[in-house]
């Protein structure tokens, strides 16, 4: 019955037959899930030897063929190993209160283009060009694959940069966006390379922060979002505490405020990953406020819920392109704020939210 099914289907889809090249861009086993009232049926798709590219294609082309409303998909990643895999598509009916990604993540969330990993070969990358008669400002975007948008297994990229620029212009606030996400890199790589140059695991390379605030700068205000690697490799909170701080100070030796951005919640890892990520929060909060020049330390989770399987990637870690779209307009209202901030006495925009870091260190300590 599953042949049969597959043989009827193949030819509305439009997949070739027989499926003999093991896939290139696209890895891990994916099952592709159509919610229905009915009994479940399924059929096998065996060998799909199709590009990243064509995955999206293949998935509305199955969603139209199949009448459902909508697909889910999960993903096992395989990190560096790109192997043959089957694609498994079920009739089923959809348990509202678990997790489950939808195709929808891996699809253009916006108008805009995703970006080509091509297009981060060499980062900082502005993501945006400010334009108006006032003064413009710049912040700097570092961090890891959430700093980078990775999406498609990194095939494609949507920053979260890109859509904080256009929520800053839409208030008012010209300001050019550069964003460095390093994919698979932890804080601690970062910190032993932040004079020098790193090469992510998707090849492309990025300058240290310290580097990039030297040779790029000035910048206004340098947001760090890491640490999701380290915790992910097991490191010790109060290692990765260090490393971040190291980061930060590394901004705030050169003049410019920061923004800490905790690891997210990750849907894939379930309660015990939780209850480890909000101990980490806790810790980097009483870390980061009482130094001098952070002026906030933001919880992704606030923006972007973990239950909404449309904001995240299959591989339940990142965000999808929509989730990184809707995680940078919220932090454009924080950005714009800080960037905002009159200066005291003349003073500059970067002492002024450096200023402000202090206040907030100071009402979280009272508190």
């Amino acid at each position: 019955a599953r042949v049969s099914r597959a043989a009827r289907l193949a030819p509305h889809i439009g997949i070739p037959s027989p499926f003999e090249a093991a896939m290139t861009t696209f890895c891990g086993m994916m099952a592709i899930r159509a919610p229905s009232a009915t009994v479940a049926t399924a059929m096998v798709l065996t060998a799909p030897a199709i590009q990243a590219t064509s995955i999206h294609l293949l998935l509305e082309q199955t969603r139209a063929a199949l009448g459902s409303p909508r697909l889910q998909v999960r993903q096992e990643l395989r990190q560096t190993t790109l192997r043959p895999s089957a694609i498994t598509a079920t009739t089923t009916k959809r348990s509202a209160d678990r997790w489950s990604p939808a195709v929808a993540s891996t699809a253009l969330a916006s108008s805009q283009t995703l970006l080509r990993r091509d297009e981060l070969a060499s980062m900082p990358v502005a993501v945006n060009s400010a334009s108006g008669s006032g003064d413009v400002r710049r912040v700097l975007c570092y961090g890891d694959s959430l700093t980078a948008g990775f999406a498609s297994s990194g095939t494609f990229f949507e920053p979260y940069g890109r859509a904080m620029a256009e929520g800053l212009a839409a208030v008012g606030v010209q300001c050019e966006v550069s964003i460095c996400g390093l994919s698979g890199k932890t804080a601690r790589e970062m910190v032993a390379a932040a004079e020098t140059s790193l090469v992510d695991i998707v090849g492309n390379r990025g300058k240290g922060l310290a580097r990039a605030i030297d040779e790029d700068g000035p910048f206004d205000l340098v947001l760090i979002m890491a640490g999701t690697n380290d915790m992910g490799l097991g490191y010790q909170d109060s290692y990765v505490l260090q490393d971040l701080k190291v980061l930060h100070r590394v901004c705030h030796d050169r003049g410019v405020p920061t923004v800490a951005l905790a690891p997210p919640p990750a849907p894939c890892g379930g309660s015990g990953r939780e209850v480890q990520r909000r101990r980490f929060l806790y810790s980097l909060r009483a870390t980061l406020l009482r130094t001098p020049g952070t002026v906030a330390v933001v919880d992704p989770a606030d923006l972007v819920a973990a239950a909404c399987s449309q904001l995240w990637e299959p591989d339940g870690l990142h965000f999808s392109p929509q989730g990184s779209r809707q995680f940078g307009h919220g932090l454009a209202e924080l950005v714009a704020e800080r960037l905002a901030t009159p200066s005291p006495g003349g003073g500059s925009v970067v002492s002024a939210v450096a200023a402000a870091g202090s206040k907030q260190a100071a009402r979280a300590t009272a508190s």
